[in-house]
C-alpha cells in the first residue's frame, strides 16, 4: 500500500510541475497579448488552496488509471483473433474479457 501512495504522490508531483509550467506560460502569453481577463483568471487559479489542487490532481490520476484499465482490456479483446490462432489454452476467453470490460466501465461510470 505504501508503494501505491508513493507512486501516486510522484505522479501528482509530475502533474503539478507540468501544470505550474503551463500556467506560467499562459500568463506570459496573456501579458504579451495584453489580455487582462486571462491574467485575472490565472491569478484566481493560482490562489486556489494547495489542498484543492492536490485533490483534483489525485482524482485526475485515479480516473486516468481506470480508463487505462478499460482500454487495456479492450486492446486484449481486439487482438483476441491472434490469441485464438495461437491456440493457447492459458488465454482468457473473449466472453471473460468482455465481462471484465463491462464491469470496469460500469464501475467507472457509477461515479457520475
Amino acid at each position: 500500500m505504501k508503494s501505491k501512495i508513493e507512486t501516486l504522490e510522484s505522479k501528482v508531483d509530475i502533474m503539478r510541475d507540468h501544470w505550474e509550467h503551463t500556467q506560467f506560460r499562459w500568463y506570459q502569453i496573456a501579458i504579451e497579448k495584453k489580455d487582462t481577463g486571462m491574467k485575472n483568471i490565472l491569478k484566481q487559479v493560482a490562489r486556489a488552496p494547495t489542498s484543492l489542487r492536490e485533490f483534483i490532481l489525485q482524482n485526475y490520476i485515479r480516473q486516468c488509471k481506470k480508463k487505462y484499465a478499460v482500454a487495456f482490456m479492450e486492446w486484449r479483446l481486439y487482438f483476441s483473433k491472434a490469441r485464438a490462432n495461437n491456440n493457447d489454452s492459458t488465454q482468457m476467453e473473449d466472453s471473460d474479457v468482455q465481462e471484465i470490460i463491462d464491469d470496469r466501465l460500469e464501475y467507472l461510470l457509477s461515479e457520475f
